[in-house]
């Protein structure tokens, strides 16, 4: 009972943090430097990769689920997470990004979800990307212990990382800084 208190305590603590840094972050700096570049403009919208996107929190859940009867795996797990979501916090607080997103008007439900998604969330902690760094180390960590269900979810893990760039929600580099990130962390 008492390490399933402690690994409560540990999921509710992170998802607070993370909801804190991020939010407090875009109060602290409200603007931001865009990060869009020349390449971006190749990527297409597409809309229907909205779905992907908002697969991310469960698929960034699913990890501490599975390592959820190994405590020392999922304090590693924890301890990760808590390390790219601070870093990425430090970021946005000291050098605030912005990606430039894509005009439209809502016509399918797939765009009034995106508009949904800009509404809610302003155009600010860009770099790096948290869905990118959040999914690849949820990905890394469940490939290294369970190394079927990591190759099966690795297609998934793909498309929420494209989604952000396929939705016009984060920019290239964005995305490249996430992937640094969370590879840093992960090696640590």
């Amino acid at each position: 009972m008492k390490t399933y208190l402690k690994k409560l305590s540990i999921a509710v603590f992170l998802a607070a943090y993370f909801a804190l840094t991020y939010f407090a972050a875009q109060a602290i700096s409200p603007t931001g430097t865009v990060t869009n570049t020349f390449i971006d403009s190749w990527i297409p919208f597409i809309d229907f990769f909205v779905i992907f996107y908002l697969l991310f929190f469960p698929f960034i859940a699913l990890p501490f689920v599975l390592f959820w009867s190994n405590f020392s795996r999922y304090k590693a797990l924890s301890a990760g997470f808590f390390l790219i979501i601070t870093a990425s916090a430090l970021v946005y607080t000291f050098f605030q990004t912005s990606a430039a997103r894509h005009t439209f008007t809502p016509t399918t439900i797939f765009e009034l979800a995106i508009a949904s998604i800009y509404s809610a969330d302003k155009p600010l902690n860009a770099l790096p990307s948290l869905h990118v760094s959040l999914t690849l180390f949820a990905t890394f960590f469940i490939y290294r212990y369970r190394k079927k269900a990591g190759l099966v979810l690795t297609p998934l893990a793909i498309l929420i990382m494209m989604s952000t760039l396929l939705i016009k929600q984060h920019a290239v580099l964005d995305m490249m800084a996430g992937i640094i990130l969370s590879v840093s962390v992960y090696v640590v």
